[in-house]
């Protein structure tokens, strides 16, 4: 438990890598996208695809779903750059807590959009989706760079528009975007993701550098 100096020196940090991060247009864009979503995320795009139609009609609020995550990860740039590789772990703690508010507020925000514009029904299924989204960006970001966190999803959503349906069968069994809530593969595909993007973004430098010489020493 922190005290009650460590608790205000903390919301201080907060505050200032929020502030840092220019936060205000992120709470803007994430209600933006939410007021998007229940304007027109029932309307259907039509857009090609690898199976014997050539093409399907997909909803808005599918190709808007990656939004959460994109905005979350955002949060992960470092305007300081070097400063902020050197800080502490308490700066460290705060960009994990960042990130998850910046996640689970955005995805509120967009759930609710979603069940305005096309029923209760998709909600358990949006909300599915944002998990595995959120894992796809932070995988790209520790591959790629935070700068280029967007790359993965981006990436993800053409493969999945263009290759995720099976002729006849419906969505193929890693399509976690458009599978049915109650569907196994896309639940362990959405959340086994998510748990690889949250290993990944754990899993810094010298936390890597700390296991590598605790497995060299037992291995000894």
């Amino acid at each position: 438990m922190l005290s009650g100096g460590d608790r205000t020196e903390f919301r201080r940090m907060a505050a200032a890598y929020f502030m840092v991060r220019k936060g205000k247009w992120l709470i803007g864009v994430a209600i933006s996208v939410a007021a998007v979503t229940a304007l027109i995320g029932e309307m259907t795009a039509s857009l090609p695809a690898a199976d014997a139609s050539g093409g399907g009609d997909i909803p808005m609020w599918r190709m808007l779903g990656m939004s959460s995550a994109l905005l979350a990860v955002s949060t992960l740039n470092q305007p300081l750059g070097e400063l902020e590789d050197a800080a502490g772990q308490a700066w460290h703690r705060v960009r994990g807590l960042v990130l998850a508010a910046v996640f689970l507020g955005s995805s509120l925000l967009f759930l609710a959009g979603a069940w305005i514009a096309a029923g209760s029904e998709i909600v358990p299924l949006v909300a599915r989706a944002q998990f595995g989204w959120l894992g796809i960006a932070l995988l790209s970001g520790r591959i790629l760079g935070q700068r280029l966190a967007w790359a993965g999803p981006c990436l993800f959503l053409a493969i999945a528009i263009y290759w995720g349906y099976a002729t006849d069968s419906g969505p193929r069994w890693w399509e976690f975007t458009a599978l049915p809530p109650g569907n196994s593969a896309g639940a362990f595909t959405a959340f086994g993701i998510f748990a690889a993007g949250v290993a990944a973004f754990i899993a810094t430098p010298w936390r890597t550098k700390r296991l590598r010489s605790l497995l060299f020493f037992r291995s000894w």
